[in-house]
């Protein structure tokens, strides 16, 4: 008798276990989500409408910010609502034979100081044009890779980006070349930190500086370099999508040339013209996988995918950094925030018009790296940001004028005017869409 009691006892507590483990662990927690393509997940959860599916269906070719690669390269990654949400790619260091024609155009970010004219190159990446199939392959190339800088074997300098500052960009894009195995560079791109900000600015993202600040983080995101340089080919990647169709028309003409006036390039606004074309006619971008991202050399490495072009993720993203960079007691200057630069342009402007009255040679050498530089593009207020790029670009005019070289004139007022021109343009886009 004693025995049945135990036996049902025991029954009974383990009836009273299970419902208790399904009650409070497997109901209260929400299911992992499966999609299709990597939907960056909101990190504040919304009552999605019944009709979700037919409007994500309707959508998803017009919204070409959000990512979508093959079903089988991605996991959704859950987290607590509170934190980040992300995808993660498997193929990113993968390579997919293409025997067809490319165009290959590197964009190199430059790692400079304000006013100096050091030449490290930070970022580096290579779009390229697969013009048979209509589709792109972004190539990013962690900075600290193995390439010929001229050093002895022994030395710990021959790295990719000192190729760049050491023997310059010709060299450097040899060795890119044969680091992605693409055969040659055909174009590039060059800028510096306060480029980045206006094309990011360019491009329609809100906080350029943040955003500027969490694709250059090492460490503060995980994965070191080579997870630093896929968020790079990622945010590229995302903001091809998103603004390809601004690079057609009367407007696409003024977009392109602005964005060519705030880099150093050896493309022209009629080849850009040129291969959109090209891509149009192939039906580019059919969907979002028309872009692939991919790390070279290869390492097998899982790298995580995050929507750049939304703003609470941004946000978060930078929160990550900081939290890593205080808890580590860690000096991150590749996410440091900019120095306030309006005091050092205010002081090169004032010295610059006391040079002006007898030497406008020395004006030149003063303001011409700031001014390649669009350093006044640091500047976050406005208002001030437009006083110093007028000064920049009526001392500096006057100043080639006074030595007859009237050509280079010329050349700061275009430059001042496309800026002045394509920001002005957003401005009032942004104003209609209110």
């Amino acid at each position: 008798m004693k025995s049945k009691r135990y036996y049902l006892l025991l029954a009974l507590l383990l009836l009273l276990g299970g419902y208790a483990f399904y009650f409070f662990v497997i109901k209260e927690q929400p299911p992992l989500l499966t999609v299709e393509s990597p939907i960056i997940i909101p990190t504040t959860p919304k009552k999605l409408p019944e009709n979700f599916d037919s409007i994500k269906s309707k959508n998803l070719n017009r919204n070409h910010s959000i990512d979508s690669i093959k079903k089988r390269s991605i996991d959704t990654v859950r987290t607590k609502a509170s934190e980040l949400r992300y995808n993660i790619d498997r193929e990113g260091s993968k390579s997919t034979p293409y025997r067809g024609r490319r165009v290959n155009i590197a964009i190199i970010g430059i790692d400079a100081r304000i006013g100096t004219s050091t030449k490290h190159a930070d970022a580096n990446h290579i779009i390229s044009i697969l013009l048979d199939s209509g589709k792109i392959e972004i190539i990013s190339i962690p900075r600290d890779t193995p390439a010929d800088a001229g050093f002895a074997d022994t030395s710990s300098q021959n790295k990719l980006t000192i190729v760049h500052a050491n023997r310059g960009i010709r060299s450097y894009l040899i060795e890119a070349a044969k680091i992605a195995n693409i055969g040659k560079i055909d174009y590039y791109m060059e800028f510096g930190f306060s480029q980045a900000i206006g094309i990011i600015e360019l491009l329609g993202h809100k906080d350029s500086k943040s955003t500027l600040q969490v694709l250059r983080s090492r460490q503060g995101l995980g994965g070191d370099d080579y997870q630093r340089c896929y968020n790079q080919g990622q945010f590229i990647r995302q903001n091809i999508l998103k603004n390809f169709n601004r690079a057609d028309g009367f407007l696409g003409e003024i977009f392109i040339r602005a964005g060519l006036f705030l880099v150093e390039t050896n493309l022209s606004a009629d080849n850009i013209k040129t291969l959109f074309n090209q891509l149009k006619d192939k039906g580019f971008p059919q969907d979002s996988t028309a872009i692939t991202v991919r790390v070279r050399p290869a390492m097998g490495t899982k790298f995580k995918i995050y929507n750049f072009s939304d703003t609470s993720t941004i946000n978060l993203l930078k929160n990550k950094i900081e939290y890593y960079n205080k808890s580590r007691n860690k000096k991150d200057t590749t996410t440091a925030k900019p120095p306030n630069v309006l005091p050092q342009l205010l002081r090169v402007i004032s010295t610059a018009r006391k040079d002006s009255i007898r030497s406008p040679k020395q004006v030149i050498r003063r303001m011409t790296t700031y001014f390649d530089q669009r350093a006044w593009l640091q500047i976050s207020d406005k208002k001030q940001r437009e006083q110093i790029r007028s000064d920049f670009e009526l001392l500096l005019s006057n100043a080639w004028t006074r030595i007859d070289k009237p050509h280079e004139a010329d050349r700061i007022h275009a430059v001042i005017a496309a800026e002045k021109q394509i920001f002005e343009q957003q401005e009032k886009q942004h104003k209609q869409k209110k």
